[in-house]
């Protein structure tokens, strides 16, 4: 399924990277570099529609392209609930959770964590856990289904592909840190958003029009399938394929999973996850961050047309290759015996784009992959920065943070590699029940012998289990525990948010000891100004975020707790709050109106 790109394809992407790299230099140039706040919070100062863009750049990723469009062409509508269901829980990140998070003054969530329930083994083990998610799951899937998607349509070797993608991405996220992320995430959401619209549209017109899309998308079918239909009736679209609300057994997403089940999944991932708050914690205020919160809710009401309608029209259009029936037909047009729903985008983007548009639309599948990966590039490396690293060197100077922040970004993208190659193994080895007992090919007349965790209960189903048995253990536990003084409560739950106090810690709770980090980062730019200004040197220190400007005077008490002020504050201007609060009500509805429209 390969084809050649003309030249007005390569200059749009030739152009995309060039805007890219461009943005992400520019912002290197950018003050607040040269201290841990600067470098991993993009130094507090970012508007909402940057912070907002970047929290939507960071979960559209290639796996959007490909999964979310291809979920679509096979089922219909109902992995619209992915989406919208995000939109209730991202107005929750910005008015429930991070307010909370900012007045502990936490830099990650680890950190936030061992703040709220004391000692340190938390914090360790959620960073450590982390790290693991991001390089064996998160960078893999995403380098992978991008170098994949680029593969199918340009035939270029896989590895050249993916070598080029983290070159790009690593340049910027090493030099500008967070800032460099989320200008860069603003960029790309503009091209994103460009591409897929086009897409869309084009799309749309040529199928005739909304309701021709939706009448032929009742029987789009391959040739097989309508011969045979009774054999091959699992090549039929779903018969509930216009709702998003499924039935409790039989649908593909449940609706008990889509509310309770989904909603356990999404906390996690929208209010808890460091990617998304720590774009939120970098706003210059709470209003701000209200502000970033609701456009990034916005965003997420817009991929239903973006990505799940173009994915049902191209099985409309193309049904004998994306509604295949017959394994060995599937394994032929696409290399899957499962099925061929995931090209659906990738065969729009060949047949339908015409030349030049489509590098636009390549350029807007590079945008959502290097968002991603940029996001948790640096988003792990503010976690063993912060949480790992000053464990063991609890009074390392900024410039220290800083070189271990950029260098950890360099080991991630080493990891991201050997990540891919084990992930390829787990793949082909499968986990345990889900992979061992795999459910019947369509049209492979094949006896279902799963075990009935696995072919009875939904995976939405079992998290609602798993989050009933965390809760109850979490309880129990707690009960035989001695409870945390009110003193120790202090601006980390919602109820002491505005406590005036912080929060006493025992030494051993101690946040990796106190430093006077201005003390010791004068020393370093003492060091740094004698030696010889070489061009090494100056690379070295525009890397590192260290400069040789003359030794700043020592910090008062008074300015300390002014920083810190700024650090913690969540007060907010009336007017600003009025017309955020205004906002998310707008968008929880609309978001609601369409649940409805389409339940």
């Amino acid at each position: 399924m390969t084809e050649e790109l003309e030249g007005g394809d390569y200059a749009a992407i030739a152009i995309y990277f060039c805007l890219v790299l461009a943005v992400g230099l520019w912002s290197t140039c950018r003050p607040n570099r040269n201290n841990a706040a600067g470098y991993f919070l993009a130094g507090k100062d970012m508007h909402w529609f940057p912070v907002g863009a970047s929290i939507f750049a960071s979960n559209v990723g290639a796996p959007m392209f490909i999964g979310l469009a291809g979920t679509a062409a096979a089922n219909g509508f109902s992995c619209a609930i992915y989406e919208w269901h995000a939109v209730y829980l991202l107005i929750a990140l910005g008015w429930v959770f991070v307010p909370v998070y900012v007045s502990s003054g936490a830099f990650t969530m680890p950190e936030y964590l061992k703040k709220r329930f004391g000692g340190v083994r938390l914090r360790i083990f959620l960073t450590v856990f982390s790290l693991f998610n991001y390089v064996l799951i998160k960078i893999s899937s995403e380098i992978f289904s991008g170098a994949i998607f680029l593969r199918q349509i340009l035939g270029w070797n896989m590895y050249a592909c993916i070598g080029m993608i983290l070159a790009v991405t690593a340049i910027y996220t090493v030099a500008g840190g967070l800032t460099a992320v989320i200008y860069t995430d603003t960029l790309q959401t503009i091209i994103l958003i460009i591409g897929a619209v086009v897409l869309f549209a084009i799309t749309l017109v040529d199928v005739g029009g909304w309701n021709e899309f939706l009448a032929h998308y009742a029987y789009a079918a391959s040739n097989l399938t309508l011969s045979d239909p009774v054999n091959y009736s699992c090549g039929m679209p779903r018969k509930d394929y216009m709702h998003v609300w499924r039935d409790a057994k039989t649908g593909d997403i449940p609706w008990p999973g889509a509310i309770i089940g989904l909603t356990t999944i999404g906390l996690t991932v929208w209010c808890n996850d460091q990617i998304m708050v720590q774009r939120c914690l970098s706003a210059k205020n709470i209003s701000h961050n209200k502000g970033g919160a609701v456009f990034a809710a916005a965003l997420k009401i817009f991929p239903f047309f973006l990505w799940i309608v173009p994915g049902m029209i191209s099985r409309v259009l193309f049904p004998d290759e994306i509604a295949c029936a017959d394994p060995e037909a599937c394994k032929q047009i696409c290399g899957n015996a499962a099925g061929c729903s995931n090209i659906a985008y990738p065969l729009l983007v060949l047949r339908k784009m015409p030349i030049g548009l489509r590098g636009i639309m390549l350029s807007a599948l590079l945008a959502a992959l290097m968002s991603t990966l940029t996001s948790i590039f640096n988003s792990a490396s503010s976690m063993v920065t912060m949480d790992l690293w000053r464990r063991f060197r609890r009074r390392a100077p900024q410039h220290e943070l800083m070189i271990v922040g950029r260098v950890c970004v360099l080991v991630l993208i080493g990891g991201a590699f050997w990540g891919l190659v084990i992930s390829t193994i787990v793949g082909l080895t499968r986990m345990v029940l889900e992979f061992v007992y795999t459910a019947p090919n369509c049209g492979s007349f094949e006896e279902d012998t799963r075990p009935a965790i696995l072919k009875e209960v939904h995976f939405l189903h079992f998290a609602i289990i798993l989050s009933g048995i965390s809760i109850l253990s979490t309880v129990i536990i707690s009960l035989f525990t001695v409870r945390r003084s009110p003193e120790k409560l202090r601006r980390v739950t919602w109820w002491t948010r505005n406590d005036p106090l912080d929060p006493e810690e025992t030494e051993s709770e101690d946040d990796y000891g106190v430093q006077d980090v201005n003390e010791e980062t004068q020393k370093v730019e003492r060091v740094a100004s004698v030696k010889k200004r070489n061009i090494g040197r100056l690379v070295y220190n525009w890397l590192c975020g260290i400069d040789n400007k003359p030794k700043q005077r020592t910090l008062t008490l008074e300015d300390k707790i002014l920083i810190k002020k700024k650090m913690t504050d969540i007060g907010e201007n009336p007017r600003a709050k009025f017309v955020s609060a205004v906002a998310a009500i707008a968008v929880a509805a609309v978001t609601t109106f369409l649940l409805g429209l389409f339940a």
